[in-house]
């Protein structure tokens, strides 16, 4: 009988300490850092959830706490989940936090430590934002549909294997002024047909014969000149009265009216070619690859990006 007794009130205890640590706002559930009471964790959620929005802080029961951690398993297979937002309060996100969430189709994750496997069989990615400082190996390993992939300033390392399956990458984007370093030649898919794009006056060392950056995208690396003078000239000009196709081209482009001046730009900024009074103009004897044009008309000058098949 005493055994009996004891059992419940330690049962009763643990479901008042249980009362106390967690609460739920919204459709999330959330757990007291019981090392830090100001601060709060997301726990597991309901996997019939299909929109997650992390806020900063969170107020329950007049207390205000920091959101700072996603724990582990938190979403694991919420197959209807399409949308999260991670805030950047979060430097957390812990082990197999979204494994499975197959309908979720981008994500940002801000500057925050990752757990193992935490993306894992999310199979519909095909946006991904990171400005994680260390990226983990084999983090996106299963990403197959990823086709546009940012990295923000403060990556400064890739492991191996992260994005190895991503066959249909397209565009790369990385912000970071010193190239992040790779941990081997796995951590892009290799061949590929994706475009990197690096911050303007990082070409050279994002194309340096012994960077693993240069071994991945070759000849498809450019620089960002959107709002950059510089030695080379470069300048972008939104002008929306101007527009052209086809982009891609494999040879003519045509323009939505004749252009006084138009300046095919290489990536080092340098003019191979030049037209006057043009509306059709033929790039068939370039090179394959990323170029600008700079196209002058009544005073006005714009910068465009093509790529030429």
């Amino acid at each position: 009988m005493k055994r009996t007794l004891l059992f419940i009130c330690t049962l009763l205890c643990a479901n008042v300490l249980l009362a106390q640590t967690e609460f739920i706002v919204g459709n999330l559930k959330y757990r007291v850092d019981s090392s830090n009471p100001t601060e709060v964790s997301v726990g597991k959620v309901d996997n019939t959830i299909t929109t997650a929005n992390i806020p900063t802080t969170v107020s329950y029961e007049g207390t205000t706490y920091n959101v700072t951690c996603i724990n582990f398993s938190a979403f694991t297979v919420c197959t209807n989940l399409t949308s999260v937002t991670i805030p950047n309060s979060v430097t957390s996100i812990g082990n197999c936090a979204f494994y499975g969430c197959s309908s979720l189709t981008s994500i940002t994750i801000p500057n925050a430590s990752i757990g193992n496997n935490a993306f894992d069989s999310c199979s519909a990615l095909t946006s991904i934002n990171l400005d994680i400082s260390s990226i983990p190996a084999n983090l996106f390993s299963q990403s197959t549909t990823l086709q546009n992939l940012t990295f923000g300033e403060n990556v400064t390392s890739i492991g191996s294997g992260a994005f190895n399956a991503c066959s249909f990458l397209q565009n790369v984007t990385c912000l970071a002024t010193t190239p992040p370093t790779l941990a081997d030649n796995t951590v892009f898919p290799y061949p590929n047909i994706a475009t990197l794009t690096v911050p303007y006056g990082t070409l050279e060392a994002y194309s340096a014969s012994t960077s693993l950056w240069n071994m991945f995208f070759a000849d498809r690396i450019e620089e960002d000149c959107n709002n950059e003078r510089g030695d080379s000239g470069l300048e972008n000009v939104e002008d929306t009265e101007l527009s052209f196709f086809p982009n891609p081209t494999k040879s003519e482009i045509t323009f939505s009216q004749a252009i006084e001046k138009v300046e095919v730009i290489d990536l080092t900024g340098k003019a191979i070619l030049t037209f006057t009074n043009a509306k059709t103009i033929n790039i068939e004897s370039l090179p394959s690859g990323a170029y600008y044009l700079r196209l002058t008309n009544k005073e006005k000058t714009s910068m465009q990006k093509v790529i030429k098949e």
